[in-house]
């Protein structure tokens, strides 16, 4: 399914922007997760008080830092068709036109399944190098570094975007998921991950739903 790239939203790259979720700790119930059939991803298992805050029109973010290594997640519902909207998370080449923090983004190779990126952001001209795998079927796009190119941030880093008909929702909502976990190196900057703390990683999300919104 082509799209124009006018439906190709505000999107800083996960990897920079999750950095941010391992700032800080929250409680434990983060650790709970559902296994899906979805291509072997694992999805939290949201609570009754979730729900509420996802029907509320809120998001849910949850982190957890134990050290170098952390993960996050994002959940926010979106009264769209969830097609267009994985459609166009599948849209790497357009981020640097769309997003204000990526100077460029470079597509390095694709074959319309798995794609590499270089990421460059403008403040720290942060380079991060990314294989994607898109599963059109599922509607799943799996991330991780790119093992053949550098990245001076994160010694380790994979993930998933996921969108999904939420049963728990009336017709016409989708339900966006963005979970990852990373490990960082040695010697990064604090000033480099307070700046991810404060910034990026709501950047990364708040625009989901008045981009779309705007849309309709």
């Amino acid at each position: 399914m082509f799209i124009n790239k006018n439906f190709v939203f505000l999107l800083p790259f996960l990897y920079f922007s999750l950095v941010s979720c391992f700032h800080k700790q929250i409680p434990p119930r983060f650790c709970v997760l559902c296994k899906s059939s979805r291509s072997n991803i694992v999805l939290p298992d949201l609570t009754v008080q979730d729900k509420r805050i996802l029907a509320a029109g809120e998001m849910i973010e949850k982190q957890e830092r134990n050290g170098s290594k952390g993960r996050g997640l994002v959940v926010v519902d979106i009264q769209f068709s969830p097609e267009v909207v994985f459609e166009t998370l599948t849209q790497f080449a357009m981020y640097q036109n769309m997003i204000p923090i990526i100077k460029s983004s470079t597509i390095i190779s694709s074959d319309g399944v798995t794609t590499t990126a270089e990421y460059v952001f403008t403040r720290f001209f942060l380079r991060v190098n990314v294989k994607h795998i898109v599963l059109q079927q599922q509607r799943i796009v799996k991330f991780t570094l790119d093992p053949n190119r550098v990245n001076p941030v994160f010694r380790e880093a994979d993930g998933f975007w996921h969108v999904e008909i939420p049963a728990d929702r009336p017709k016409g909502y989708c339900r966006v998921y963005l979970v990852a976990q990373i490990v960082t190196r040695k010697g990064v900057p604090t000033l480099l991950i307070d700046y991810a703390a404060t910034t990026a990683l709501s950047r990364a999300t708040k625009w989901l739903k008045p981009f779309f919104e705007h849309l309709k």
